[in-house]
């Protein structure tokens, strides 16, 4: 029982420390959380709530993947650059700050890794939201019946599917810049 005890004392501080962390998001997010509500009352006042049910699964569903995307690429670089560093390396004297990282910080590096990568990956996924509309056009876009001269493609590709297109190569150069600065560091 005296183990149980000073595990759960320990576990404590964890345990506020988790909580205030939820607090402090949510309060970060309560406006964004009123505008969601706000739009709910509207849309439903004018009959069509179904428009916004839409529009919301659209958003959490872009923020959800890209997110998982830029979680997974983050993630596996970081425990890859784990590996591959050396455990047993003979530091000189100068090096004391290597020296502590990997007494203190290698233990946890599994779990810092996976903070790391979530943190990050919920920045880089709060940007996709704003994408709903070009998403929509890109899985509902149609053709115009016209070919354009030059690359033989009907006109509906640039008005449609290219800007969301456009958008994903930005986004996952971007993710692998952040990802080669992060794991750099990290080595």
């Amino acid at each position: 029982t005296e183990i149980y005890t000073l595990s759960l004392h320990d576990a404590l501080p964890i345990w506020i420390a988790g909580l205030a962390v939820v607090i402090i998001i949510l309060l970060i997010s309560l406006r964004s959380l009123a505008n969601i509500y706000t739009d709910s009352l509207w849309f439903s006042s004018v009959n069509v709530h179904d428009v916004f049910s839409t529009l919301l699964v659209i958003k959490l569903g872009l923020f959800g993947v890209f997110g998982a995307i830029f979680f997974a690429v983050l993630w596996v670089n970081l425990v890859v650059c784990d590996r591959i560093a050396g455990h047993d390396i003979v530091l000189a004297q100068e090096d004391e700050l290597v020296r502590r990282y990997q007494q203190y910080v290698r233990p946890y590096s599994g779990r810092i890794y996976v903070a790391i990568a979530f943190v990050l990956a919920l920045i880089g996924a709060s940007g996709t939201i704003s994408q709903w509309n070009n998403w929509i056009l890109f899985r509902h876009g149609g053709n115009f019946g016209v070919t354009d001269p030059q690359f033989h493609k009907d006109v509906g590709f640039y008005v449609f599917k290219l800007p969301f297109l456009i958008f994903c190569v930005d986004w996952t150069l971007a993710i692998l810049i952040v990802t080669l600065v992060v794991t750099l560091v990290f080595h």
